[in-house]
């Protein structure tokens, strides 16, 4: 009878250490803001970001010269739905955003290419590198 209560009082140990654990981790996780649409403010707050970060673009509609490039496991995501547009604007076949970590997630963007006179699509919006899991 003695040893059941002693291995129930493991067990139960260990699913308070779990709980704890996996507490612990959702308390990690942060949000940071980038100041503005640019690229330089978007990389900034992508490079200030820890892993499992979110980073938080404001709404509007911000023209966009320049590549992110998401190294590391974060969330990128605008303010809402069609609430943030990223109206690239780079002068050759250049992808606005680099993804190259697994694990990431892009969410409540929009990207948006740039149109030569002729019609065709000067801008690439995403671009994908060794990446394991995408979600979008």
């Amino acid at each position: 009878m003695e040893e059941i209560m002693s291995q129930e009082k493991i067990c139960l140990a260990l699913v308070g250490m779990v709980l704890v654990l996996l507490a612990w981790n959702d308390v990690q996780a942060a949000t940071v803001d980038a100041a503005s649409g640019s690229r330089d403010d978007i990389q900034a707050a992508v490079d200030a970001a820890q892993i499992d970060d979110t980073v938080v673009i404001p709404s509007g509609t911000f023209e966009f010269v320049g590549t992110v490039t998401l190294g590391k496991t974060v969330t990128l995501q605008g303010s809402g739905d069609h609430e943030t547009i990223l109206a690239m604007r780079n002068d050759s076949f250049v992808a606005g955003l680099q993804v190259a970590a697994s694990n990431v997630t892009v969410r409540n963007l929009v990207l948006q290419g740039q149109e030569q006179g002729s019609g065709e699509i000067l801008d690439y919006g995403m671009s994908l590198d060794g990446v394991l899991d995408f979600r979008g």
